[in-house]
C-alpha cells in the first residue's frame, strides 16, 4: 500500500514508479551546462563525464547516446541563451540492488539573460560550511544524486549571508565549494585541489586546466589547507553554468581580481560547437 500525500494507492502511482531508483536510491548522474547564443560550446565534455559516470555505476549507455545525440535532444527544447540540465537515472527494478541497468534522461532548460558568461564586478563573500565533510572515493567525482552534503553548505552559506561556502574533507583540506570548482593564484602559477581529495571532476575545471598553459600559466593539482588558502593572492570558483567568479571577502581577508579577471577575458572565449546554433524562440 502506498500513501503519496494522502492518497491511498495498491502500487506506487505511475510517475513515481518511472523515477523510483532516483527517488529511493539517488540512483542517478545529471550534468548542467549552458547555451550560448543556441550553442553548447563544452557537450563534448558533458558528455564524456555522463558516460563514464554511467559506465563507473553500471549503467547501460544506449547505443544511440552521444553528444551528438543529445545536442540534437537539446535542441528539440528550443534552448537559446540557458542553464541546461540532462538528469539520468537506472530505471527501476530491485531494491538497493538493482534487477536491470536500462536508463532513461530528462533534459530540463531555464532561460539565462546572457549568449556569454559574464564578469561579475563585485566578486564573492564566501565561508567554510561548519557542518559538512566531504568524503573521497571512486566514486567522488561523479555527478549524482548524493548532494545532501552540498544543499546544506548552500543553507548554511545563505544563513551565514555569504555568496557560497567552502566545503573541507575529511582530513579537513580544502575541496571545492556548494556549487564550484576550487582555483586559487600565486605568483601566476593556478592551483586546483587534485580529484582524489574528493572533489567533482568538473568541466569547466577540465577546460581551464587545459587551456590556461597556452596563455602562460603554469597550473598545478595539491591539496590545500584553510590557512594557506587564505593567504594566496586570488582565489576564483568555477562551473560549466557561471564561468569564473573571483572571491572578494573570505573572513577577514581579501583578495584581488587581476589574474582571475585577466583568465576570464582570454579563456571564456569558448570555441563553439560544431553545428549551427539553433534560432531564438
Amino acid at each position: 500500500m502506498f500513501n503519496l500525500n494522502g492518497q491511498l494507492s495498491a502500487s506506487i502511482p505511475e510517475p513515481a514508479l518511472l523515477c523510483q531508483r532516483p527517488l529511493y536510491y539517488a540512483d542517478t548522474l545529471f550534468e548542467t551546462m549552458r547555451a550560448c547564443a543556441g550553442r553548447l560550446p563544452l557537450l563534448d565534455k558533458h558528455w564524456a563525464r555522463l558516460s563514464g559516470g554511467m559506465h563507473a555505476l553500471g549503467m547501460h549507455i544506449p547505443s544511440a547516446w552521444s553528444a551528438d545525440y543529445f545536442r540534437q535532444e537539446i535542441e528539440k527544447t528550443n534552448a537559446f541563451n540557458a542553464r541546461i540540465r540532462l538528469t539520468v537515472w537506472r530505471l527501476p527494478g530491485g531494491k538497493l540492488l538493482p534487477e536491470q541497468n536500462e536508463t532513461a534522461f530528462l533534459i530540463e532548460t531555464e532561460d539565462l539573460p546572457d549568449n556569454h558568461f559574464p564578469w561579475h564586478e563585485a566578486g564573492l563573500h564566501i565561508g567554510v560550511a561548519a557542518s559538512v565533510r566531504l568524503a573521497a572515493d571512486d566514486y567522488s567525482r561523479w555527478k549524482t544524486l548524493n548532494i545532501a552534503r552540498y544543499a546544506l553548505a548552500a543553507r548554511e552559506a545563505r544563513q551565514c549571508g555569504w555568496d557560497d561556502a567552502l566545503l573541507l574533507n575529511a582530513q579537513g583540506r580544502v575541496v571545492e565549494s556548494s556549487i564550484c570548482n576550487l582555483f586559487w593564484v600565486e605568483n601566476d602559477t593556478v592551483f586546483t585541489p587534485p580529484l582524489h581529495e574528493g572533489c567533482v571532476a568538473g568541466v569547466m575545471r577540465e577546460y581551464l586546466l587545459e587551456k590556461l598553459p597556452s596563455i602562460g600559466f603554469t597550473t598545478i593539482e595539491k591539496p590545500i589547507e584553510t590557512a594557506e588558502l587564505a593567504a594566496s593572492d586570488d582565489i576564483f570558483l568555477t562551473n560549466a553554468v557561471r564561468g569564473i567568479q573571483w572571491v572578494r571577502q573570505w573572513g577577514s581577508s581579501t583578495f584581488s581580481s587581476r589574474l582571475s579577471k585577466k583568465i576570464h577575458e582570454q579563456m571564456l572565449f569558448i570555441p563553439p560547437s560544431p553545428t549551427a546554433p539553433v534560432a531564438p524562440p
